[in-house]
């Protein structure tokens, strides 16, 4: 489904939604799984959006990472980083 003008179309990684999802709370599932529904359907507006630094604090390369400057999911998994927005993107092409 088209997303409507000035919001990015958001994707998920399967292998890393299960990852961050499986040590999670039945909460923390529903909400996160919730919010991925959010935005399948609307997007994530586009001036919302922050360029990630190129290297993550755990070495992690993202190059060309975008970020939600007000994402309100909160961390679901004790593993999960938690600084508010943290999700990152990579835009579509």
């Amino acid at each position: 489904m088209p997303v409507k003008r000035g919001y990015a179309p958001v994707a998920f990684d399967e292998a890393a939604w299960g990852e961050d999802l499986r040590d999670t709370t039945d909460a923390g599932r529903a909400a996160a799984t919730q919010k991925r529904a959010e935005l399948e359907r609307d997007g994530q507006p586009v001036d919302e959006l922050l360029a990630c630094e190129e290297n993550a604090r755990d070495g992690t390369s993202l190059p060309e990472c975008v970020t939600g400057s007000r994402l309100a999911a909160p961390p679901v998994s004790p593993r999960s980083d938690p600084s508010p927005g943290a999700s990152p993107f990579v835009p579509a092409r």
